[in-house]
């Protein structure tokens, strides 16, 4: 009797096992990379995405900082400018000398970053300004942001770039207020300026 043949085409499901079985190692060892890579991508995203984080932590830190050193040194310029203005113009003042004290603040507008410079006389009235519109008006009226009566020199903060600085000016005694308005945009744009004169160098 004839042996019947067993030998008959593998199935596709056979194949596909037989594929397998050969190819374990490489498969497991090409998924282990594949899992390891994806590890390490999402690792170096991750650590990055960290190191910006606290890049711009740091940044916005140091602007901070440099903000308020920027801001306290401006006011201290302010309130020195203020100071050697009121005891400048104090004898001019007493001596009714307006137009020598009208160059001088002039001048001191066209080179400092002093924006308004007024003097106000006992009543509250503008007696001499920078400004002429303001002369013979209640200091009131066109500076509305300084308060009543100033008694002892004041800095005040209007606003993110203005500063303004009132102080008594004394001749033996009280003979009038000055007012001095200093903006911080003109500071920033008289520092450009400055910077973009300066000599490139190739």
């Amino acid at each position: 009797m004839a042996q019947e043949s067993t030998n008959l085409p593998p199935t596709a499901n056979q194949k596909s096992k037989g594929f397998f079985a050969k190819n374990r190692v490489t498969l497991i060892l090409l998924l282990v990379i594949a899992v390891s890579n994806a590890s390490i991508y999402l690792y170096q995203n991750n650590k990055i995405s960290d190191l910006r984080l606290d890049f711009e932590k740091n940044y916005q830190s140091q602007v901070a900082k440099v903000d308020n050193l920027v801001e306290k040194r401006v006011e201290s310029a302010t309130v020195c400018l203020g100071r050697a203005l009121s005891f400048a113009c104090a004898a001019e003042l007493a001596s009714g000398n307006k137009q020598r004290l009208n160059l001088f603040f002039i001048d001191m507008v066209q080179n400092t970053e002093a924006s308004l410079i007024s003097i106000v006389d006992t009543m509250g009235y503008v007696y001499l300004s920078t400004d002429k519109d303001y002369e013979n008006q209640s200091i009131l009226d066109v500076v509305p942001s300084l308060p009543g009566r100033v008694n002892e020199p004041t800095l005040l903060k209007v606003n993110a770039k203005e500063l303004l600085y009132a102080a008594p000016i004394k001749y033996g005694r009280r003979i009038g207020t000055l007012v001095l308005d200093y903006k911080l945009d003109n500071k920033s744009r008289k520092m450009l300026d400055e910077i973009s004169a300066y000599p490139k160098v190739e």
